[in-house]
């Protein structure tokens, strides 16, 4: 999202000709741990990472911004990136939304991989209340590789750009302790 690796892929335990004859569908998860609470980085790393991301990460993200709708479901928004990554935009759309439960499910619609190395991908995230007064971040990445592509270090990638934004939007928060509460 965004924020994710959307052309992360997942080792298969399949021979490459039946990849190679077929696309499958994988997913992958990851959680983060975070001493901010769910709400605040609910907002700031997923609602709001379009405004953030150029400002945090602008050695990766160049600009960000809406395409359609207001941030409800069928809202898209644009990430354009640096050379840093392997492509140069990508597109998503929100598909479902739960501010309150601070859950989302987006799908990616055009760049990142989609058309080259991916048919689909869409990454749904939950950041749910810790103990500690912190949060957890939950990730889970589901996608279907076009056929014939193959499987290399997409998915630790994916995990270690998804832990990268949260730690960048956690930092902003902790330095910004009345933001987004």
């Amino acid at each position: 999202l965004s924020h994710y690796n959307y052309s992360s892929t997942h080792h298969l335990h399949r021979s490459s000709l039946i990849i190679t004859a077929m696309a499958s569908t994988d997913s992958w998860t990851h959680e983060i741990e975070s001493p901010v609470a769910a709400a605040r980085l609910f907002r700031a790393g997923v609602m709001d990472w379009h405004t953030l991301a150029p400002k945090l990460a602008p050695h990766i993200v160049a600009s960000a911004h809406p395409v359609e709708g207001e941030g409800g479901i069928g809202s898209v928004r644009q990430f354009n990136f640096t050379s840093a990554m392997p492509f140069s935009l990508m597109k998503e759309r929100l598909e479902f939304i739960d501010a309150d439960k601070c859950e989302c499910k987006s799908t990616l619609i055009e760049g990142g991989g989609i058309g080259t190395a991916i048919e689909t991908t869409t990454s749904h995230i939950k950041v749910e209340p810790a103990a500690n007064g912190g949060s957890v971040v939950k990730v889970e990445s589901t996608y279907k590789l076009l056929p014939g592509v193959e499987v290399n270090d997409e998915i630790t990638k994916a995990k270690e750009s998804v832990t990268a934004i949260f730690k960048a939007a956690e930092a902003y928060l902790v330095a910004n302790p009345d933001a987004y509460n």
